[in-house]
């Protein structure tokens, strides 16, 4: 054996030696601090774990410049999942609290843009714009389901909802009045105007009578009505007690025109009929007192109650209606 080779044995026996002695020195501390930190049933059992499952309250995700990028964290409020970019700003959250499951989703400068959140028997989805306020939000829970829109300043500007008895959209000013409601149910659809105050100036519905138009004044009270009565067109109008004060029938044998008092007694009415144009007017007791009736042929002028006034009598027919006149035509309801 060379010296070179002597001398490299011993080199390497000093290493061991070295090792050796680092292994009995560091050993028993390692064992130590296991024996204080680690309890040793905790320590076997993970060490006989077989799932290969890294476990931790929280862990975090980096890039290759060392910036977090990702969080998975637990605290008392809930779990969570924070997702960032490359500048380091927050841009979306997933989490699970006492409520519920919730998702957020954020812009570039760091704020909410998108909320979707699910709470007991609701889900909901929220959209906000750059400065934080609310223009959109979506609800669906068991009594239905609803958009809402929002304007600048978070106030109702339309909404739509649906539950089992209906479908409504509504549509608010700008003061955040009621402008005007479309709604469809089992009845029909049906459109509402409402005036500045919010109080319904004009309905328009369809329904198993046919379409109609109600107007209505600044008290709220029907003014005026036009519509189908019978599978027959007619158009009412009231006074502002509510009461109808003329009605324009146009029925099978022909238009009629009824004016009524404040009463509601028909005190006029004009009908056209096959036969011609037939006025009437009555007291105030609904009795017919003059008629004006003209035929194919003749003209009738017919005071009633009235024996001194006689026909001659070559004339040929005189057209002369029953003389009660109060007739049930419809009301405005």
């Amino acid at each position: 054996m060379t010296i070179e080779e002597r001398v490299e044995q011993l080199e390497q026996s000093v290493a061991a030696a070295r090792w050796r002695a680092r292994l009995a020195v560091f050993l028993p501390l390692l064992l130590l601090g296991a024996y204080f930190f680690l309890p040793l049933p905790s320590l076997l059992q993970k060490l006989q774990r077989t799932d290969h499952v890294l476990r931790a309250q929280n862990f975090s995700v980096v890039d290759q410049h060392g910036q977090e990028r990702a969080l998975l964290y637990w605290n008392k409020a809930g779990t969570g999942i924070d997702l960032r970019d490359d500048g380091g700003k927050l841009r979306a959250a997933l989490e699970v609290g006492r409520d519920g499951p919730g998702l957020s989703l954020l812009d570039e400068e760091g704020k909410l843009r998108v909320k979707v959140s699910v709470e007991s028997s609701v889900v909901g989805l929220s959209f906000l714009d750059e400065g934080g306020k609310l223009r959109a939000a979506l609800e669906v829970s068991k009594n239905g389901t609803g958009l809402s829109l929002l304007d600048e300043n978070e106030k109702l500007r339309a909404r739509v909802g649906a539950d089992r008895k209906e479908t409504v959209l509504d549509l608010y000013t700008r003061k955040g009045t009621s402008g005007a409601r479309l709604c469809v149910d089992e009845d029909g659809p049906a459109l509402g105007l409402n005036d500045k105050n919010g109080g319904l100036g004009a309905r328009l519905c369809v329904d198993d009578s046919g379409p109609a138009l109600g107007l209505n004044d600044e008290k709220g009270k029907l003014r005026a009505r036009f519509g189908m009565v019978e599978d027959s067109p007619s158009l009412d109008m009231a006074d502002k007690n509510g009461g109808g004060r003329l009605a324009l029938h146009v029925l099978k044998s022909g238009p009629k025109l009824t004016m009524r008092d404040e009463n509601g007694k028909a005190r006029a009415a004009l009908l056209v009929d096959q036969e011609g144009p037939v006025l009437n007017m009555a007291d105030k007791s609904g009795k017919i007192g003059l008629e004006v009736a003209l035929g194919k042929d003749v003209g009738s002028f017919l005071l009633h109650d009235e024996p001194e006034f006689r026909y001659p009598t070559n004339a040929p027919r005189a057209i002369v209606l029953p003389a009660d006149f109060r007739q049930p035509d419809r009301n405005i309801k």
